[in-house]
């Protein structure tokens, strides 16, 4: 049983990290110049400019006010043009966080949590979870050399080009291996991707693997996998029956999971070797309902393999 919130504890972990690097590197370079005594000299001219202009300007003396303001852009201008000759600018003494709007703390000054903190938790349980970036066919390696494989060949360049669909939301690729169910798929995936959505590609096994990792997950790290798996742009689930039915896990999961994404409006490709009714009799009714409803389109690859021959 997993105790703790190890996916929310990395995910600040790595915040930590951002952060105090960005801040050690921004005080090693104001920590070296403090030594450059050119640079110390012109701060301190500054400062006391600065100082002098306020009195000026307490005592309502307007022409020596703009005239102490002028000699101060100099001093100004001339520190510039000694960063500069460092290979510095004025954004270099400053830490340079990864999100500029939290300063790398997750939470913005309201409190709330910062946009960038859930692209990190994200990214995050992906790395926990093994799902790592795969190589993925494109439609470059897409053969289609007679009528069949180029109407499908057309019909998915369409849904890539009209994600996210507002009608026909899921395809189901039926048929038996070797016909060209996964490499369409991928073809899909990677097309969905290059134009910046979020994609989760992963095999029914390893899927399985997830729903082990959720069942006996803390409340913290069920809640991540529960956002990855839910709110990304396109879930692809590659090979489903192929993976271990495991008692009040897989079914029940796989059923939630997909009700999710259907009434959220996220869609999702599923690849199977198994016919209509023996996704019935694997899982059940409700799993089959979810996968050939109104908003799915339920192909059966029958043809040659669609990928590339050497």
């Amino acid at each position: 049983m997993i105790q703790s919130d190890s996916i929310l504890n990395a995910v600040f972990s790595l915040y930590a990290e951002r952060k105090a690097k960005a801040e050690e590197v921004a005080y090693k370079i104001n920590n070296a110049l403090e030594k450059n005594q050119p640079y110390t000299n012109l701060r301190y001219q500054i400062k006391g400019l600065s100082l002098e202009i306020c009195k000026a300007e307490f005592e309502q003396n307007e022409e020596l006010a703009n005239k102490l303001k002028q000699e101060r852009e100099e001093k100004k201008q001339q520190l510039k043009q000694l960063l500069l000759a460092l290979n510095l600018t004025e954004n270099s003494l400053k830490p340079n966080y990864v999100c500029k709007k939290c300063n790398d703390s997750a939470h913005l000054q309201d409190g709330s949590l910062c946009s960038c903190f859930f692209e990190t938790l994200a990214t995050v349980t992906q790395g926990i979870l093994g799902l790592n970036e795969i190589n993925l066919p494109t439609f470059d390696d897409y053969i289609a050399n007679d009528k069949d494989s180029k109407k499908l060949k057309s019909l998915f360049l369409s849904y890539v080009e009209k994600f996210p669909p507002e009608t026909v939301k899921n395809l189901i690729f039926l048929g038996s291996t070797g016909t060209g169910k996964t490499f369409s798929a991928g073809c899909i995936a990677s097309a969905i991707k290059s134009a910046n959505n979020t994609v989760i590609y992963l095999s029914a096994t390893k899927l399985g693997e997830v729903f082990l990792r959720y069942h006996t997950a803390s409340f913290g790290d069920k809640r991540a996998i529960y956002d990855l798996l839910t709110n990304c742009d396109l879930l692809v689930i590659d090979d489903l029956g192929t993976e271990p039915v495991y008692k009040n896990v897989t079914t029940e999961y796989l059923t939630a999971f997909l009700s999710e994404r259907l009434s959220g409006g996220k869609p999702f490709i599923i690849t199977t070797n198994l016919e209509l009714e023996e996704i019935k009799t694997r899982y059940n009714d409700r799993v089959l309902s979810r996968l050939s409803g109104k908003e799915s389109a339920i192909i059966k690859f029958t043809g040659k393999d669609l990928r590339r021959k050497n």
